[in-house]
């Protein structure tokens, strides 16, 4: 195993447990904890000695601020040496949390000499990629999800992975003995906010006016933010316009340039394909651009977005 261990990034779930599990490695280690200032004499001091009670050193720099400091040449060189010497039965977690300039001489060495990992969220992009984080993670636990409810778990995380986690925690223990995770599972369990951003996206797929209006009215009852859902529904009409221009293309092929899982990309298409045209989509587009312009400039009361919208997605052609 290795004597040092060096994770950093802006996805802090995913750090937080990698370190945790390295943690649970070394449960009969005497454990010191240093977070941003970490003086290189006292480190250098835990690793010549362990408690009366351990046999290895187990020492964790959160956050060390000699990653983003410009250090004294004679510190620098502490720091280079005492990783350089590090061995049983001393074992270093080095982790931080936000972006690193790899251009300095402690973060570049360790990102280069040192096991090491670089963790940062999923990009809007990447939910192919975050769909198989999904499913994973799952599995690992042993259990199945369809595909039906491992899509709609992926809409309503917001790509949140601590979100996710608790999520998956709490569907797990509900089923109980049951292995296998349906879409119903998913309804049952997910908040009502959740439930109404799902409606919403599902909602505007079927462009059924009575429909949408409800949901709409839902999610004002529930306090939701214009601003935040002009950006969703900005989101999913910039991607509906991508599907209808690609939609000759293979459903393999739409993923990989989309970045979406194929299951995804079909069941949508499928959705879509009949109820709206691209002239109608750029109208929507550019209606929702100047809501937001006005919302935000006070031209319009932000109430008035949730009797507007509906309209406009679901009147037309």
């Amino acid at each position: 195993m290795p004597s040092l261990n060096f994770y950093y990034g802006t996805e802090t779930f995913l750090i937080d447990e990698a370190v945790n599990k390295l943690k649970s490695q070394h449960i009969n280690a005497q454990v010191s904890f240093f977070e941003e200032d970490c003086p290189i004499n006292i480190i250098i001091e835990k690793t010549q000695s362990t408690g009366l009670f351990a046999t290895s050193n187990l020492i964790i720099l959160k956050n060390p601020t000699c990653l983003t400091k410009t250090l004294p040449k004679e510190e620098t060189q502490q720091w280079l040496t005492l990783f350089e010497t590090l061995s049983k039965p001393n074992t270093m977690i080095m982790y931080y949390h936000g972006k690193l300039d790899l251009r300095k001489k402690l973060p570049s060495t360790l990102a280069k000499k040192y096991p090491s990992q670089h963790f940062e969220p999923f990009k809007d992009w990447e939910d192919e990629k975050f769909m198989q984080w999904l499913k994973t993670r799952i599995t690992s636990l042993k259990y199945q999800i369809s595909p039906d409810a491992l899509n709609m778990l992926c809409q309503i995380s917001n790509k949140n992975l601590q979100q996710c986690a608790n999520d998956i925690t709490n569907i797990t223990t509900y089923l109980g003995s049951k292995k296998d995770i349906s879409l119903d599972d998913i309804k049952t369990m997910c908040t009502i906010q959740q439930s109404n951003i799902y409606k919403l996206t599902e909602s505007i797929k079927k462009r059924h006016y009575q429909d949408c209006f409800k949901v709409f009215q839902d999610l004002k009852l529930a306090g939701e933010e214009p601003i935040k859902l002009i950006g969703l529904l900005t989101s999913n009409i910039r991607f509906f316009m991508q599907l209808l221009l690609l939609k000759n293309q293979s459903d393999a092929a739409i993923a990989k340039q989309l970045g979406k899982h194929p299951f995804f990309i079909k069941k949508t298409l499928n959705q879509i394909k009949n109820t709206y045209t691209i002239a109608h989509l750029k109208t929507i587009f550019h209606v929702l651009a100047k809501l937001d312009y006005q919302i935000k400039s006070g031209k319009i009361q932000a109430s008035n977005f949730f009797s507007l919208i509906p309209k406009v997605i679901c009147s037309g052609a």
